[in-house]
């Protein structure tokens, strides 16, 4: 089974800061069955996660809101998730396992003391 991977959103001098086990940056090298987990550091009160799906298996483009992780895996904790839409609002972590090689980017709005602070979005592909 491979690895878990946790991400530490936290706010630092008013910018989303991410950090993946010691490694700053939430780029996510995946294989199909990997855990990734993300949780609220610091003064961070939730985060919104979105995923989009940029290419499939085949190479194909696609740029279209998707989920990337095994339906009955995804551990909400707090959150609302809508798997058609490719979104986790208000949640305080947030976990699956990742269902397929495809390529995917997800944004990350982290809310601390009434602000909102959003992240570019992050790449999530294969090995």
């Amino acid at each position: 089974m491979p690895s878990q991977l946790k991400l530490t959103i936290s706010i630092n001098a008013g910018a989303i800061d991410i950090d993946a086990s010691g490694t700053k940056g939430g780029n996510i090298r995946g294989e199909i069955l990997r855990r990734v987990r993300w949780v609220r550091g610091g003064t961070v009160d939730r985060f919104d996660l979105r995923f989009e799906r940029l290419e499939d298996a085949d190479g194909a483009l696609a740029a279209a809101a998707d989920w990337p992780f095994l339906a009955s895996n995804a551990q909400p904790r707090s959150a609302t998730v809508d798997e058609d839409a490719g979104t986790v609002v208000g949640a305080e972590q947030f976990g699956g396992r990742l269902a397929d090689p495809g390529v995917y980017k997800y944004s990350v709005t982290a809310y601390e003391g009434g602000h909102a602070y959003t992240l570019d979005p992050i790449i999530i592909i294969e090995r």
